[in-house]
């Protein structure tokens, strides 16, 4: 064995910061964005939220306005290193929040979150599930669920409380008659309890608002509680049944049920008139065969009609035979008995 002591934990905790933890990649209390599940093809689904979230994006704010960071390569075209330098300070300086959509890590599989500097991130939601809904047009294929997260905070009891107070309160001041009910989601954390958080969620909101009430079947308001790790997102959605709990897929899907029928559909049916013909023409070949039948049966019968007549007619002959035969055979008996007699 090396006579080198053994290195303790803190040598390599020193170096356990990533640098996108550091420069605000990394999922963390204090963010607003949107909280996006797939299946497995992450990298395609960061692409696809991209594309959707800048296109609808552009028609409700306008274009993105990105500080030009190509200015100081092109001052300094004759000196690589010191244009790289200058680009590397800049970049340095700049904020992350700057970027219209920025996609941080957290570190649970098939959920992925975009950081976004947006004030209102449930409006651009809600447009882009309203127009799908309407055009009936899908734009994704790897995007399963899109919530729009309001706000964020440590997994913790009383902050998600402070979190609610902050968020939900918009929503409820001056409503009546006002529906809700909470959902709970948690990925990678054991620490928090399904029905705790539940409840605490509630008592906060009937704290704001007394008047509201608590509806499962179709309710005006969604309140999402989703933990990734040792992070809370807190989500309020409108319309979550009608736009099938903000599942691209299925609003896509059930559009094109309502609407157009599939191509299996059209096959289906396709088929079912094809069966039914086909039971049509059996039928007539029954009734067809039935016929014949009957016909055949009609000609054996009046063929049996008459081989009776035929047989009756034979025995006619054959009686009116025997009587001759019986008459001739006295008339013979009669001459011979007169042949004797003379004799």
């Amino acid at each position: 064995m090396s006579d080198s002591k053994k290195r303790k934990k803190s040598y390599y905790v020193q170096g356990r910061k990533s640098k996108k933890q550091a420069s605000g990649y990394q999922l963390d209390a204090g963010m607003k964005g949107f909280l996006i599940t797939c299946n497995n093809a992450e990298k395609k689904t960061v692409q696809e939220a991209y594309n959707i979230l800048s296109e609808y994006a552009e028609q409700m704010y306008g274009c993105e306005k990105v500080d030009d960071l190509d200015d100081a390569s092109d001052q300094d075209n004759n000196d690589f290193e010191s244009a790289m330098q200058k680009e590397f300070e800049t970049l340095q300086k700049s904020n992350v929040a700057e970027r219209r959509f920025q996609v941080v890590e957290t570190k649970t599989n098939n959920s992925i979150f975009i950081r976004t500097p947006i004030e209102r991130p449930d409006e651009l939601v809600t447009e882009i599930f309203r127009d799908l809904s309407e055009n009936k047009k899908s734009k994704s294929r790897f995007i399963l669920k899109m919530f729009p997260v309001l706000g964020t905070c440590k997994a913790a009891e009383d902050k998600i409380e402070k979190l609610t107070e902050e968020v939900v309160a918009p929503f409820l001041k001056g409503t009546v008659g006002l529906t809700f009910c909470v959902i709970y989601k948690a990925r990678c954390n054991n620490t928090l309890g399904r029905e705790a958080v539940i409840h605490l969620v509630a008592r906060v909101v009937a704290e704001i608002n007394p008047l509201v009430k608590v509806k499962f079947d179709n309710p005006d308001l969604v309140i999402s509680v989703d933990v990734l790790q040792k992070v809370c997102c807190l989500s309020v959605m409108k319309n979550f049944h009608k736009f099938r709990k903000y599942n691209i897929q299925e609003v896509i899907t059930a559009n094109r049920l309502a609407g157009v029928p599939r191509s299996s559909e059209v096959q289906e049916e396709a088929s079912g008139s094809s069966a039914g013909q086909l039971e049509a023409a059996a039928s007539s070949e029954v009734i067809e065969s039935g016929d014949r039948e009957e016909r055949v049966e009609d000609s054996g019968n009046k063929c049996l009609e008459s081989d009776e007549k035929l047989f009756s007619d034979s025995n006619i002959d054959s009686a009116t035979s025997n009587n001759n035969s019986a008459c001739l055979n006295s008339e013979l008996s009669a001459t011979s008995a007169e042949t004797k007699a003379i004799s």
